[in-house]
């Protein structure tokens, strides 16, 4: 028809290193994964993330281009400075890995407030080859509580224990755990 207009989003696939903060190239978290998802990548990425507080729930799912030479990583810089917190009441994990691979998250303060299934990290159908180093990850603490995390991994977002093939290959080290409880 004469009249139809057609809009076609391009955008270049991300690749070299960002900031996200308030003066950054993505002011939050959800941003940046925003155009991971549309944009994907062609080449290693890094996230600086400036100092502050983001209040998020982070969703990653499989990026176009990631592969064990071409990974993202967010990195915090420094644990006391970078902040990711999430009250489990909307989302059970602050940070979701739903069969994204080659993530790396690093140097930050990875926090829950939820009481009752809640998660720091959490890996599900198939996130393989993830990075999780030099966090601290903080999780409420109360009596009689369980299934409260910093990291797990599962086949769905109900399964709450790993079970079958997932999160292969991921690496989890010099992390500081405070409170939770299984």
């Amino acid at each position: 028809n004469l009249n139809d207009t057609m809009v076609i989003d391009v955008c270049t696939p991300l690749a070299g290193t960002y900031t996200i903060g308030t003066t950054g190239d993505y002011t939050d978290f959800n941003s940046a994964v925003a155009d991971l998802n549309q944009c994907q990548i062609d080449n290693p990425v890094v996230f600086n993330v400036q100092p502050g507080t983001y209040a998020e729930y982070i969703r990653l799912i499989e990026v176009t281009g990631a592969s064990a030479t071409n990974t993202i990583t967010f990195n915090g810089g420094d644990t006391s400075l970078v902040t990711i917190t999430n009250d489990a009441s909307v989302q059970p994990a602050t940070i979701e890995l739903e069969g994204a691979d080659y993530f790396t998250f690093k140097n930050m303060t990875i926090e829950n407030t939820g009481t009752i299934d809640a998660w720091g990290v959490h890996m599900q159908q198939d996130a393989n080859f993830n990075v999780i180093d030099s966090n601290r990850i903080v999780m409420e603490y109360f009596s009689g509580i369980y299934d409260v995390c910093p990291v797990v991994a599962s086949n769905s977002e109900t399964d709450d224990y790993s079970e079958g093939n997932n999160a292969n290959n991921c690496v989890i080290s010099n992390n500081t755990l405070i409170g939770g409880e299984m």
